[in-house]
């Protein structure tokens, strides 16, 4: 990737193709993504609000069915953006506004497993919490707590010694590489200025 481009572009939250699929209800509950949740009825036909976790929120339907956390599965049969930041999804077997707003915050998941593999410069907001942060000589800053998206790009809570230390922003001025394999975040000496050394 070249220096200077925005790492933001290489950071997929759930990035899905169309082959991809939830596993059965009947397989185990680890492991579980969470990628949407429904947000109650929208108009007089059994449509459900739904607020989407994926790049792209419409690519939410790749996906379907979706399983919630007590088993049950949600196949979505068409998916539409409904405004404000919202779409709204036509699911099976719901078919008045009282069945989708009994539906109102059910958090839907995917397993881990269908995810699609990314290229080598990418990586999931999901693998990113438990990364040790240092500098490239080795020197520990921290760990990722938690990836959060400021509208600009994406920031990183750096945690250590049980509290937030820092938030530092992820572009390439500031992080120079992911390592998955040894588990690690470097960052660029630039980043000591977010960090209270």
């Amino acid at each position: 990737m070249p220096k200077g481009q925005d790492k933001n572009k290489h950071l997929s939250r759930l990035n899905p193709t169309p082959s991809c699929r939830a596993l059965p209800a009947t397989r185990a509950k680890k492991n579980l993504l969470h990628i949407a949740t429904l947000l109650g009825a929208h108009g007089l036909k059994g449509w459900v609000k739904l607020k989407s976790r994926t790049e792209q929120a419409l690519d939410i339907e790749a996906y379907s069915p979706l399983q919630a956390k007590d088993g049950r599965l949600f196949t979505l049969l068409d998916v539409r953006t409904a405004g404000g930041g919202m779409i709204k999804a036509k699911i099976d077997g719901i078919t008045t506004p009282e069945q989708a707003e009994q539906l109102h915050q059910v958090k839907l998941f995917v397993t881990e497993d269908t995810l699609p593999e990314l290229e080598d410069d990418n990586v999931y907001y999901k693998d990113l919490p438990g990364l040790a942060v240092q500098l490239a000589d080795g020197t520990p800053l921290g760990v990722v707590d938690h990836p959060f998206d400021s509208g600009a790009h994406t920031v990183l809570a750096i945690e250590k010694n049980g509290g937030i230390v820092a938030y530092i922003p992820y572009i390439d001025s500031i992080v120079d590489h992911i390592d998955t394999t040894k588990k690690t975040l470097v960052v660029t000496q630039e980043a000591q200025s977010f960090f209270d050394l």
